[in-house]
């Protein structure tokens, strides 16, 4: 599948905190990213039974009816350009307004309208107000 144009470049890594990422790279570099996704560690058994899988599956061929849906569903997904009402992006730059001094820096305010219009679009709906909530508290609740 071919990834839409927006998308530049993408991170993956394996690290058990905020404070590892930052202390491998730099503040900078984590604040660059829209969202994190955390996820809580594998005991021993739970590791061993997620590595046997993976080796046993290797490089099996995929059932083309697996993915067909999955298909479908980006492709509607990705026509779809959601709108933001006038009256909607007032109550959004309200709820900014109030909750300005939560933002670090300008690019984490860009970030919760970004991640707010994914939430949209993923929804194949226009940008709501409580897009933006949800956004919000994600991106408040990783720091």
């Amino acid at each position: 599948m071919l990834l839409p144009a927006e998308v530049r470049e993408v991170l993956l890594g394996n690290y058990q905190s905020r404070a590892e990422i930052i202390a491998a790279h730099s503040e900078a570099l984590f604040d660059r990213f829209e969202f994190v996704i955390e996820f809580d560690r594998l005991n021993h058994t739970e590791r061993d039974a997620a590595l046997d899988w993976q080796y046993d599956h290797f490089r099996q061929s995929k059932n083309p009816d697996d993915t067909e849906q999955l298909k479908k569903y980006i492709a509607w997904v990705r026509e779809f350009d959601p709108a933001i009402s006038e009256k909607t992006l007032e109550r959004i730059k309200q709820y900014k307004r109030d909750r300005i001094g939560d933002f670090g820096n300008v690019r984490e305010g860009i970030s919760v309208l970004t991640v707010a219009y994914t939430i949209a679009r993923l929804n194949h709906r226009d940008v709501q107000l409580a897009d933006y909530e949800t956004t919000y508290t994600l991106v408040k609740t990783q720091r």
